[in-house]
């Protein structure tokens, strides 16, 4: 964690979230991993009613309406609107790394103040080797098993749906082989191939869970961490310039050379210098 320097934080008064309830916007049991990081700031969770499958859902039926930034301040909001001022909330994307054949895992997990408007947000990616998908027009073979159990099975739950998302209802929580292949014959009946995909929901899927957990201790550095100009809490590194000269030649590389630490309640900013050199792999001119 990188804090602003201690002697300079004293004039600052300690932050309005201690000891503050937030409520959290979450069907998932998310506050299961998140509550206890944030106990150590100081914040107070507790689970608020509201439907966040109205905000999109992994399996298709309703599809997010935004950005995962901007769904997250929603839930946010409405976690605050419960609270009174503060509210917590969770969201997931999973795509394609843009460097390597994986699918990754990206979570977000932010703190709304509504007095202020200021959404401070801890993130946390990771591969994630739970996050399958196959479709499958036949029996479910032993390809597909095996799949399944890397996957995670039994903990990591399964989704079956239609492959032409049709009238068939996604079958979704599945914990074992006999109940996703029950679930698949019924989908083929009706004549349609089957997709057999992870149950992205929190509390079906302990491999998100552990990513949600970094997330949440992302954010509470953030919180522990105040803005050296203004001294609200969330200064931390929000993007990267590129740069890092190469280890072999010295030129220029795609590695990071500047995190940029912002301030999400003021316009302050730095660029940190990374130290060091990069693998040679990242150099264009070395690994063209």
């Amino acid at each position: 964690m990188v804090t602003a320097d201690p002697a300079g934080t004293d004039r600052f008064p300690p932050p309005p979230y201690r000891g503050a309830t937030a409520g959290f916007a979450t069907v998932h049991h998310k506050e299961h991993v998140v509550a206890p990081v944030l106990d150590r700031v100081g914040l107070v969770v507790e689970v608020v009613p509201f439907d966040t499958d109205s905000l999109g859902t992994f399996s298709g039926e309703v599809p997010r309406p935004g950005p995962a930034v901007e769904v997250l301040r929603t839930k946010a909001v409405a976690g605050a609107a419960a609270s009174g001022r503060f509210g917590l909330a969770s969201e997931g994307s999973f795509g394609p790394d843009p460097s390597l054949p994986v699918t990754v895992d990206v979570e977000l997990v932010g703190l709304l103040d509504a007095s202020s408007e200021v959404l401070v947000v801890g993130r946390a990616v990771s591969p994630a080797p739970w996050a399958v998908t196959v479709t499958v027009h036949g029996d479910v073979d032993d390809r597909i098993v095996e799949l399944l159990h890397r996957a995670g099975l039994p903990d990591q739950r399964m989704i079956v749906t239609s492959a032409e998302r049709s009238a068939v209802a996604p079958v979704k929580g599945l914990a074992d082989l006999d109940s996703v292949r029950r679930a698949v014959h019924d989908v083929l009946r009706a004549g349609h191939g089957a997709t057999i995909s992870s149950d992205l929901r929190a509390d079906r899927s302990p491999g998100r869970r552990a990513v949600i957990h970094d997330a949440a201790v992302d954010l509470a550095e953030r919180l522990s961490t105040v803005c050296p100009t203004c001294g609200a809490g969330g200064f931390g590194p929000e993007s990267t310039e590129p740069g890092l000269p190469c280890s072999w030649c010295d030129s220029p590389t795609s590695a990071t050379l500047h995190r940029v630490h912002r301030c999400p309640s003021c316009t302050h900013e730095e660029r940190r210098t990374v130290e060091g050199a990069a693998d040679p792999a990242h150099c264009a001119r070395c690994n063209p």
